[in-house]
């Protein structure tokens, strides 16, 4: 059942994209054959050359004047000869009408689906009901109409019911006039798949280019942050090591050696002074002693070489007994002449 009602599906979605797609392509590229469409009437008397006596159908009468040609044709038989259902159904079986009609045509009829084709005409929605026509015809009489048209000189491609409405496609025969045009559309699937295949490639690759070209930049990007970050840091080693280096020579070089500094004490200082202490620093140096005159004196007097900056006192001055000053001299330390 589900395999028979997949059939069914795929044969009307089949006629539907058959009806979109002109006629030469589907000739071209869908492996189906060209064909025309001819009306059959129950009179005898023909009319015109699309409607043919019904005799063609009925009687195995050869075709006048047309010789051994063989033509392929649509067959719009009449209503007549086939079975009508008339179906009512809810709204809700809108989107189920083949199941449903499938149901109904194998509990409510003695039809065996292996003998029979049938097609459900167009739904009619009317108020609170779905109308739909279920067209059934016997497999036997199907062929029998094909073998008398074949002696006609006619081969047939669809059978239709040509009702009042649009006609119903209820069997195609597409596989017998062509055998093989599964493997024409198969080629053609796969010629198509490979040709959208190509395009969508060439639709993506500048993009997948892109991309590629924008991570490659991206770890490029990231390898040279890290290479800049490792340089600034050997950068700033270096900026260390240079003004530790600096720094040393500054205090090699620079720095005030006690030698020097006693040295330029002894010159500066008078013969009447008498120092008792003496601390020594890189910066600065403190004398404690004894002048013979003045504190203050001694202080201008070493104002005046160049080696020393800010003399002071930087203690009390007090006087000892035998008349002189006793002080406490402070001296900055500078570069010696």
């Amino acid at each position: 059942m589900i395999g028979r009602t997949f059939g069914d599906v795929k044969a009307k979605l089949t006629g539907w994209a058959g009806s979109l797609v002109p006629e030469w392509a589907g000739a071209m590229f869908w492996g189906q054959p060209k064909a025309v469409p001819l009306r059959f009437r129950t009179s005898h008397l023909k009319r015109a050359d699309d409607i043919l006596s019904i005799d063609a159908l009925s009687q195995e009468t050869p075709r006048p004047g047309r010789g051994e040609d063989i033509a392929v044709i649509d067959v719009l038989a009449p209503a007549e000869f086939f079975f009508e259902r008339r179906l009512t159904l809810p709204p809700s079986a809108r989107g189920k009408l083949e199941e449903m009609s499938l149901l109904d045509l194998r509990s409510r009829t003695p039809f065996e689906l292996n003998n029979i084709y049938w097609r459900l005409g167009k739904p009619i929605v009317r108020g609170d009901a779905i109308e739909v026509s279920q067209w059934i015809v016997r497999r036997e009489d199907v062929a029998g109409w094909k073998r008398n048209l074949k002696k006609n000189g006619f081969r047939v491609r669809k059978l239709y019911v040509d009702n009042e409405n649009a006609p119903t496609a209820i069997a195609d025969f597409s596989d017998e006039i062509l055998p093989g045009r599964q493997s024409f559309r198969r080629l053609n699937a796969a010629l198509v798949s490979v040709a959208a295949l190509a395009l969508l490639t060439a639709w993506l690759y500048p993009g997948w280019a892109a991309r590629s070209e924008t991570r490659a930049l991206q770890l490029e990007l990231e390898t040279l942050r890290s290479e800049a970050l490792l340089e600034r840091r050997k950068v700033e080693d270096i900026r260390k090591a240079e003004a530790q280096k600096a720094a040393f020579v500054d205090a090699v070089l620079l720095r005030p050696l006690l030698l020097d500094t006693v040295r330029e004490l002894t010159v500066s200082l008078e013969d009447d002074i008498w120092v008792s202490t003496l601390t020594f620093t890189t910066s600065r140096v403190v004398l404690t002693g004894e002048a013979g005159k003045s504190a203050a004196e001694t202080v201008l007097s070493l104002g005046k070489r160049s080696g020393f900056g800010n003399p002071r006192l930087s203690g009390p001055v007090s006087r000892t007994a035998r008349g002189s000053e006793r002080f406490e001299i402070t001296l900055d330390l500078g570069a010696t002449g």
